[in-house]
Parts: structure tokens; sequence; C-alpha cells
């Protein structure tokens, strides 16, 4: 049974270059149980897995699609299947959201450790500098 799609961002941008193949691969990957990992990727885009900048470039386009399209792509870590997927319905939105969100609190306590500063002041001061660069306060 597939899952039901929801409407997230699949008004479809006009993509080009490596960011249309990236694209086109990752689609098709529907859920984390079908990630397709980096090297797969790479394969699937004629480009050789061992060639470190090239997964840098790859994965510089991931951020890409995400960040500037809003295009539904997670990320798994888990060890059975890891890699990107397309999200396709809330459920998986909201758990990789939360996962997301575990991963930067975990970053916020260890950078605040390393200060030896407060977390709270530390959220205050990331969600100031995030407001200056955004400047309507969208974090």
């Amino acid at each position: 049974m597939q899952p039901r799609q929801l409407e997230l961002n699949f008004d479809e941008p006009r993509l080009e270059g490596l960011d249309a193949m990236v694209w086109s691969v990752i689609r098709t990957r529907c859920g984390k149980k079908n990630a397709v990992s980096v090297p797969e990727l790479m394969l699937a885009l004629g480009l050789d897995p061992n060639d470190r900048a090239a997964e840098r470039t790859v994965r510089r386009a991931i951020e890409r699609l995400v960040k500037e399209f809003g295009l539904p792509i997670g990320s798994s870590c888990d060890r059975t299947r890891p890699g990107y997927y397309h999200i396709v319905d809330a459920d998986e939105l909201n758990r990789h959201y939360r996962f997301l969100v575990r991963v930067a609190m975990a970053y916020l306590v260890r950078a605040s450790k390393l200060k030896k500063s407060n977390l709270a002041r530390l959220i205050g001061q990331l969600e100031l500098e995030l407001v200056g660069e955004n400047g309507d306060g969208d974090i």
C-alpha cells in the first residue's frame, strides 16, 4: 500500500542541472524505508561513489533542494537504511522534524557546555542572530 501524499511543497520548482538530477532520484524513494544511500545516489547519477569532491557537491545539492526550494527531503542515519528519501506524509514529516530538533538541541547543549554558558541564553542569542539575518523573525 502506497502512503498518501500530502501537499507539502509539491509545486515543482524549475530545477536545472545537478539539482534536477538529484531530485529525480530522491523523489522516487518515498519514505524512510526506501532511502537512497549517497553511494547509490552517486551511481544513479553516473558519478564515482569514491569521489569525495563529487560527494560534497551532491550533498550541497540536497541541502539546496531543501533550503532554497523547500522540497520534502528527509535524511536517515538508520544503520539498516541510511540515506535520503522523499517525505510523503504528515507523520513522516513530523517524525523527521522531531529528529532534526533533537539533533539541533544536542549540538546546542554541547556548545553551551564548551563555553560554560547557559543554554537558554545561547538559544536567545541564536534567535537574535537569526532575526537579524532574516529580518522577519521567521526562524
